[in-house]
């Protein structure tokens, strides 16, 4: 019986897809989300701001399942690099700019856990340049 290699970059790249397809939908519903501290983060300009981003959010997570499908072309290796910029302003923009806090651990946790997702948005990428 052959053995069949676990490929850990697709599984990675479709959770870390499904993870801003669903993040871009609490952002549009307005849920507590990663979005929803992005908004608080802006305070009175947060709303139209949340709202773009959670767009976006929801277009890049689709975009990044379906390049595991069918051949984007450029769009893929743009898709990769655009998606990575914005995840990194955003960390920037809600940890440091809008709750600056390394003395509670729930911020480290949250910067730990986004870190995390903005690691795998680099590996994906690295993996299809």
């Amino acid at each position: 019986m052959a053995k069949r290699s676990l490929d850990i970059r697709f599984i990675l790249t479709i959770l870390v897809g499904a993870f801003l397809v669903l993040d871009g939908i609490a952002g549009l519903n307005r849920s507590s989300s990663f979005l929803g501290e992005l908004g608080r983060a802006l305070g009175s300009q947060g709303s139209t701001i949340t709202m773009i981003v959670a767009v976006l959010a929801l277009v890049a997570g689709a975009l990044l399942i379906l390049g595991l499908f069918l051949n984007l072309g450029d769009l893929d290796r743009f898709l990769g690099i655009g998606i990575f910029i914005a995840w990194l302003v955003v960390i920037v923009l809600v940890f440091f700019i809008g709750r600056f806090s390394p003395d509670q651990l729930s911020w480290w946790t949250g910067l730990v856990q986004y870190s995390i997702i903005l690691a795998v948005i680099w590996m994906v990428r690295a993996q299809r340049a």
